[in-house]
């Protein structure tokens, strides 16, 4: 045996008779306790929300800004909007620089359709991506498959930790 050490054997096997089994089974079925229907659905709608919850948190990377509208930016490059129309959607969001908004509120704000997407490719159009990097941070993917983060191309395969949280597919712009 490796390292000199020895193993600690388990004990004997011992028979045990059919009463003894029983009465160890009855115990052991005493102790569990079906859970209520009521307990039940609010484990349920608990689950339920916090599942919600999570897919539209705050997104807020900015690098070289001193406002979080990382979402705000995905949407304005998907429809070609200056920086002064970005500023204006993320402050109809946003309660402070620093805040963040969800990708669901911004386009909410800027009465864009858009459809929740369970399969990154499983829409042909432009796209908003939330993903994980340092921080929540949203990326902008134009028709042509290209992701753009802050006006500049990015390449997802350079970043090996990137985790897709919630991708959303555009349909629609209002104005």
């Amino acid at each position: 045996m490796k390292g000199g050490g020895s193993r600690k054997q388990p004990p004997p096997w011992k028979p045990v008779s059919v009463p003894v089994q029983r009465s160890q089974h009855r115990k052991a079925v005493q102790a569990w306790r079906p859970t209520p229907v009521k307990v039940q659905r609010a484990r349920h709608q608990a689950a339920v929300k916090a599942a919600r919850t999570k897919a539209h948190k705050p997104r807020g990377l900015s690098p070289g800004s001193d406002v979080a509208c990382c979402s705000a930016q995905a949407l304005g490059t998907l429809f070609g909007w200056d920086w002064e129309q970005v500023l204006e959607l993320y402050w109809r969001t946003a309660s402070d620089p620093d805040a963040g908004v969800s990708i669901l509120d911004t386009l909410s704000a800027a009465g864009v359709r858009g459809m929740s997407v369970g399969h990154l490719f499983s829409s042909q159009g432009p796209a908003i991506i939330g993903v994980a990097l340092p921080e929540p941070h949203a990326v902008a993917v134009t028709p042509d498959g290209t992701w753009w983060s802050w006006g500049q191309p990015f390449n997802p395969a350079e970043w090996p930790e990137l985790v897709i949280e919630e991708a959303w597919a555009v349909t629609c712009a209002s104005g």
